[in-house]
């Protein structure tokens, strides 16, 4: 089953960083309430359920491997204007993580609207 408090406190977390949107937050609210759906509805296959067996927010198994190489990120401002913006983050190295932001101006600042990857999306 999906631990609703915990999921609130999670997303509230994320919230409380004001560099993420509301749009971001439901997004992840409505993944959360689907995946609680299901999962009453089909029995679990194995100890972790599909989709749980990643960091959400840096869409990895890997978390740390990013967090460690955070001072060699490369930005790259694939398109914008004054209300939205899509940022490119990679790393160097041939097997680095890649990151496309999708950000939009709001009243409190740029804010992070959607976070994909190659390898998720």
């Amino acid at each position: 089953m999906v631990n609703k408090k915990a999921v609130t406190d999670y997303l509230n977390f994320l919230k409380s960083s004001q560099c993420v949107s509301d749009k971001y937050i439901a997004h992840w609210q409505i993944f959360f309430d689907d995946k609680a759906i299901q999962l009453k509805k089909d029995k679990i296959q194995s100890d972790i359920p599909e989709d749980f067996d990643f960091d959400f927010v840096l869409i990895t198994q890997e978390p740390d491997v990013v967090l460690n190489q955070i001072s060699h990120a490369k930005f790259k401002t694939i398109s914008a204007n004054n209300s939205v913006a899509l940022i490119g983050v990679s790393w160097p190295g041939k097997d680095s993580m890649k990151y496309e932001f999708e950000m939009y101006k709001t009243n409190k600042g740029w804010q992070i609207a959607y976070i994909s990857t190659p390898n998720f999306d």
